[in-house]
């Protein structure tokens, strides 16, 4: 038999026309996982968006009670060492 006659696995009942007579709910199966994956894509992408914002958020308020706390540190370094 030669590669060129050869039919792939799940392609047995092929038409005079080069088709499957399952091809049509194969495609629709793609298709419909197509559009799942583009949703599920879609929502991961709000997700992210959201996780940066609160990254930024949260960032900004640990940086700042960072600096409070040294700055609150340095001060009673400073009057401990008398230099108030």
């Amino acid at each position: 038999m030669d590669k060129l006659d050869a039919q792939p696995d799940g392609l047995n009942n092929v038409t005079g026309d080069g088709t499957s007579s399952e091809m049509e709910a194969r495609v629709a199966v793609l298709e419909q996982i197509a559009k799942d994956t583009k949703e599920i894509l879609g929502e991961m992408k709000q997700d992210i968006r959201d996780i940066r914002q609160d990254q930024r958020t949260d960032f900004r308020l640990l940086f700042g009670a960072l600096i409070a706390a040294t700055l609150g540190l340095a001060g009673l370094m400073a009057h401990g060492f008398h230099w108030f």
